[in-house]
C-alpha cells in the first residue's frame, strides 16, 4: 500500500488487477482502492473526490455515497410510496460546473475500476483544507 498525505489526510492507495473481464481486456484495467484517514484522529473520514483517467474521462466509485432525494428541500413532498421509487431520487455523482468535472462523495473508502495508466485524483474535504491533487500511474 502506498500512503500519500492529501489535504491533511493520509490517503492509502492500493492497486489491484481487475479480474472480472476477458484476459485481453484485463491487461488494460486496474482497480484503485482509496482510504481517507484523518491525520489527527487516525479514523476514516468522508471526502469529495474527482478522479480523471489519462483520456480525460471522469470516473465515479462503485461504492460512492448516494445523496439527494427529497431531503434537499426542493419539493414540499415527493409522495414516494415504496423504497425503489425513493432510492431513484438519489444520485451517486455531481457535476461541478466551475471545474467542469464529475465528482462523488466517499464515506472514507472508495473503489474504482479504471483504465491502466496515469490517473489524476483530487480530494476536497472542506474549507479548512486545501484541495489536493495527485497523479498516480495505475498498472494492470
Amino acid at each position: 500500500m502506498r500512503h500519500l498525505i492529501i489535504a491533511g489526510l493520509t490517503l492509502g492507495l492500493v492497486f489491484l488487477a481487475f479480474d472480472g473481464k476477458a484476459e485481453e481486456e484485463k491487461a488494460e484495467e486496474a482497480t484503485l482502492k482509496l482510504r481517507f484517514i484523518d491525520g489527527v484522529s487516525g479514523k476514516l473520514t468522508p471526502a469529495r473526490l474527482h478522479v480523471r483517467d489519462r483520456s480525460g474521462e471522469d470516473h465515479v466509485a462503485q461504492d460512492a455515497v448516494r445523496f439527494g432525494g427529497d431531503c434537499d428541500m426542493s419539493d414540499a413532498g415527493a409522495g414516494y410510496t415504496n423504497l425503489a421509487s425513493a432510492l431513484a431520487g438519489f444520485k451517486d455523482r455531481l457535476t461541478n460546473h466551475y471545474t467542469r468535472s464529475v465528482q462523488f462523495y466517499s464515506d472514507g473508502t472508495a473503489s474504482l475500476t479504471l483504465p491502466a495508466g496515469e490517473t489524476e485524483i483530487e480530494v476536497f474535504k472542506g474549507p479548512e483544507y486545501r484541495v489536493s491533487r495527485e497523479r498516480v500511474s495505475l498498472k494492470s
